[in-house]
């Protein structure tokens, strides 16, 4: 998936059955994607997310391992999963917030 949000807010929930991975852009924005429906086929699955002066929250099934690259400019990316014992997947999440942030729960 892909989505760009721009002073507006909203919310993007998958059931995918293969999942792999997507986008997210927050400008002056708040949103919210809820993975926790959502199986995927593939080992490491990426997701890219970006909040400016806006806020994001991403929910992950409990058994995908998550890891972030991410960089915070007067903001935070805050990666608050609990990481499983034998992990389904792993989700590969870079992300940046500027004057925003970003919240990883599961």
């Amino acid at each position: 998936f892909s989505r760009v949000m721009v002073f507006t807010s909203t919310r993007v929930e998958s059931k995918s059955k293969n999942f792999s991975g997507g986008e997210f852009v927050s400008v002056f924005a708040e949103g919210e994607v809820d993975l926790r429906g959502a199986e995927t086929q593939r080992a490491v699955n990426d997701l890219e997310l970006v909040s400016v002066f806006g806020s994001l929250k991403v929910r992950v099934p409990s058994d995908w391992e998550v890891n972030t690259q991410d960089v915070g400019f007067m903001g935070s990316v805050n990666n608050s999963t609990v990481r499983p014992e034998n992990p389904k997947s792993k989700l590969h999440l870079e992300g940046a917030a500027v004057f925003g942030s970003i919240e990883i729960t599961n």
